[in-house]
């Protein structure tokens, strides 16, 4: 019995606190009178209006009046297992004591995931009690939204492909193709994710039989899987694309910023004017009244090739500060005054691209709950980026194969460098995870080292 006790008495603790930390969370939206489906805005109306319209109505599709047009900005599975919820419980809370389930269990992830890296409990510990602890995670498990599916499916997705690289096994591989093309039917940024994966398993042990025995697994996998909503699309839209949202991101998004950096334009600004040159057709989807088809894939190009270098290095530059310093603490600030306080007109590195002569004033606007939190963020989170950096210098120490920490760093990037237009904290969710696995071992060391001083002293 004791020893049952110690194998599992870290999964028991974590649970304990995410209990209550949850719990606390849960009955003040409670209190508030958030758990209602009509206080909805924004993406959680999006996501709740498809789960409701696939149910009840047979069609997918994110508006919540009519006419209610099939739509595939969004993509079905967080959709199908909320409506489900909704369907049987009839309820929001519902969505969330499940997605509370959910977050214990990416919890659990992370620990076996550091465990497997770094073969050390005590760097796992920590690596689990800093994913649940982390205001960008936790304050999405009482929202309408699908990260935390796509957290669950991703974290447990990367555990089981590690475990395939050490043994080689289809079986696993298999497992974790499944979980990655599910969770391009959470959110369409798994798609190209999953892609990443197979070709990274194509290198990671290359040869002739692997390669083939991977390739026809992850094709029969991933058709299984995502053929259907592709089939979906064919007779809906005419055409094979997975998704819209690679247009809105890549068209408005991206080319937004850089359009709007280089013509002094505020983002809402940029985004009509290069919806001018959107021509609309019988298949056009709507974007908060934007145009968006196939079409607007012929513009990349010739909008991209517009915009001044110095512009493009801005974005990289200072859009990577925005994404890498964007953390959940502005958010749970935004949570203590219950969404109510006022926010500054311009951000921060917007006001850069302008001169920064605003900086300061933007600062001191803050409100207080916002003010503070800000500051504890920007703390944290330097905290955290200096123990990545000193694990990113000395990783050969800790005893980790190269292939699995060369894969956990690709998995920064490739979040890194595809959400880097995000303003909205909810992007950062997939790629925290990670940093926590590779910062948890530099926290120990510095731990351990105090403890050794203190013990001299």
């Amino acid at each position: 019995m004791i020893d049952l006790f110690n194998k599992y008495k870290h999964f028991a603790v974590i649970f304990f606190l995410w209990l209550i930390l949850w719990s606390a969370l849960f009955l003040t939206e409670y209190r508030r009178g958030n758990l209602n489906a009509d206080i909805l805005t924004s993406d959680p109306l999006e996501y709740y209006a498809a789960s409701v319209n696939l149910y009840q109505r047979g069609v997918f599709s994110r508006m919540s009046e009519a006419p209610f047009t099939p739509d595939r900005f969004r993509t079905p599975l967080y959709p199908l297992v909320a409506g489900a919820m909704l369907k049987i419980f009839n309820g929001i809370a519902a969505v969330y004591v499940f997605q509370f389930i959910l977050f214990y269990l990416s919890a659990i992830g992370v620990y076996r995931i550091a465990e497997f890296l770094w073969n050390s409990k005590q760097i796992a510990f920590i690596a689990a009690l800093a994913f649940i602890f982390n205001p960008v995670s936790f304050l999405l498990v009482n929202s309408f939204m699908s990260e935390i599916l796509f957290l669950f499916l991703l974290i447990f997705g990367v555990y089981y492909f590690l475990r395939h690289i050490k043994s080689g096994s289809a079986v696993l591989f298999a497992l974790s193709a499944a979980l990655f093309s599910l969770n391009a039917l959470v959110r369409p940024v798994g798609l190209y994710f999953a892609l990443f994966v197979f070709l990274y398993s194509v290198l990671a042990n290359f040869n002739l039989r692997k390669l083939f025995i991977n390739t026809f697994v992850f094709a029969v996998v991933f058709a299984a899987i995502l053929f259907p909503w592709f089939l979906r699309n064919r007779i809906i839209f005419g055409d094979w694309y997975f998704t819209s949202a690679d247009l809105v991101n890549i068209y408005y998004m991206h080319l937004g910023h850089l359009y709007g950096w280089q013509n002094n334009l505020e983002l809402h600004e940029s985004f009509a004017a290069l919806g001018k040159s959107c021509v609309r057709s019988g298949i056009s989807e709507d974007y908060h009244g934007l145009c968006v088809n196939s079409r607007l894939r012929e513009l990349y190009l010739p909008v991209f090739l517009q915009i001044r270098p110095s512009v493009i290095f801005k974005y990289m530059t200072l859009g990577g500060v925005r994404f890498l310093f964007n953390d959940g603490f502005n958010e749970l600030g935004n949570w203590f005054c219950q969404h109510k306080c006022s926010k500054a007109p311009v951000n921060i590195i917007d006001d850069l691209v302008r001169g920064g002569k605003n900086i300061f004033s933007i600062i001191a606007s803050k409100p207080p709950s916002l003010l503070y939190t800000w500051i504890i963020g920007k703390i944290v989170w330097a905290g955290i980026f200096l123990f990545a950096a000193f694990l990113l210098l000395n990783w050969q120490k800790f005893g980790i194969d190269k292939k699995y920490f060369i894969f956990i760093l690709m998995i920064l990037v490739y979040f890194f460098l595809i959400s880097i237009p995000a303003w909205t904290t909810r992007y950062r969710a997939p790629f925290d995870p990670f940093i926590f696995l590779i910062a948890a071992p530099g926290f120990w060391y510095l731990k351990n080292r105090l403890y050794v001083r203190h013990k001299r002293i």
